[in-house]
């Protein structure tokens, strides 16, 4: 079963958790998602902090949805 998609491109996004120990990354970064692949439940991101790391989103790291893409307005967060 795939996930359903919890942002689209073009979407603003903060971190709410993540277990990577090897990132600088903390609660509260944002970053604008580039792309999902719900085959893997990977959320790729350009963080604003320069990181490119991709958020697993079935494996434990969570976000939440800052603002949407344009033309996205109205459509309901994802995690």
């Amino acid at each position: 079963m795939t996930s359903p998609a919890p942002c689209q491109p073009g979407d603003r996004i903060a971190l709410v958790a993540t277990d990577d120990p090897g990132t600088r990354l903390r609660a509260g970064d944002q970053g604008t998602v580039t792309r999902w692949d719900p085959a893997q439940g990977q959320l790729d991101v350009n963080w604003d902090s320069g990181s490119s790391l991709s958020m697993l989103l079935d494996d434990g790291d969570r976000v939440r949805l800052i603002t949407s893409a344009p033309g996205e307005a109205g459509k309901e967060p994802g995690r």
